[in-house]
């Protein structure tokens, strides 16, 4: 996900040096912020090799319809309608179904996040989570202030924002990567934070000008920010000006479970002269985005 005037400018240096560029990634996914569209567009005109099959899912048949959401094809809904893997309604009552959700699935050891596409969703869901994790005596109240302007404490799930090499883990053979999930086990007076990772359990203390840059809560994420994740499962809040690059990002972040829940007042048509029941308002919805 990187803009075209930073891929500019990198092949501006690797020509420079005389180096060469692999451009890897899917132009199915989310585009950067600023100017993209670079991998779609060699794609399109210049040829790429594709890789062909997914390693990521625990369910084939998820696998199969994961790639039939990335083209579009509303066919793949109905895997996750069929597996009741969606919900329908108003917003609040969503925030509620998505926060339960996945508050029982981190009560029962699973790596789980919450998506939405707004911060103040985000930050909104991260902070409800830290409250009752203190409440539940799981985190301490305390904590070091973080990139999303929260507060992170010995126990508290976060999620590191930028690669960073010379950040190592497990023993060297790993580093510090955007989209990675960690555990704070210890906190330092200048701001540094010991980290244990999710899912391979390997140590790393970053230092205090990344903690403040570049780490946040990791209950909760953007769409965009979880375009790096792989979690255990994964609940994706949809709502109004939902994308199928949002849709498709979202619901495939989860290794064993993605759940959409779907505020069907924002997506449908308010004029309609028969509105659909509870189920077919979701299916509809889905199908618009």
């Amino acid at each position: 996900m990187a803009s075209t005037p930073d891929l500019d400018r990198l092949l501006t240096l690797a020509r420079e040096h005389g180096a060469a560029v692999r451009l890897l990634g899917d132009p199915a996914q989310l585009q950067a912020v600023g100017a993209g569209g670079v991998l779609r567009l060699l794609d399109a005109h210049v040829g790429a090799a594709h890789l062909e099959d997914v390693h990521r899912f625990s369910n084939p048949a998820e696998a199969t319809a994961s790639l039939a959401l990335r083209e579009g094809d509303v066919r793949a809904l109905g895997f996750y309608i069929d597996n009741a893997r969606t919900l329908g309604g108003t917003r609040d009552a969503m925030l509620e179904e998505i926060y339960d959700a996945w508050w029982n699935d981190a009560a029962q050891g699973k790596a789980a996040v919450m998506i939405a596409a707004t911060n103040a969703d985000v930050v909104a869901l991260s902070t409800r989570a830290r409250l009752d994790k203190i409440a539940a005596g799981e985190v301490e109240t305390d904590g070091t202030p973080l990139h999303d302007d929260t507060l992170a404490g010995i126990g508290d799930t976060v999620v590191t924002r930028l690669n960073d090499r010379r950040l190592k883990t497990e023993r060297g053979t790993d580093f510090v990567k955007n989209g990675d999930l960690w555990t704070v086990v210890e906190r330092h007076d200048n701001g540094a934070l010991r980290l244990r990772h999710v899912q391979h359990q390997g140590f790393v203390t970053v230092p205090a000008e990344y903690v403040a840059e570049n780490v946040e809560l990791g209950y909760a994420s953007t769409i965009h920010r979880a375009q790096g994740m792989t979690t255990d499962t994964a609940h994706l809040l949809v709502g109004a000006g939902a994308t199928r690059e949002q849709l498709y990002t979202g619901l495939t972040r989860g290794r064993h479970d993605n759940r959409a829940y779907v505020v069907t007042d924002e997506l449908l048509d308010v004029d309609l002269h028969a509105q659909p029941g509870p189920a077919g308002a979701t299916r509809a919805a889905l199908e618009s985005v």
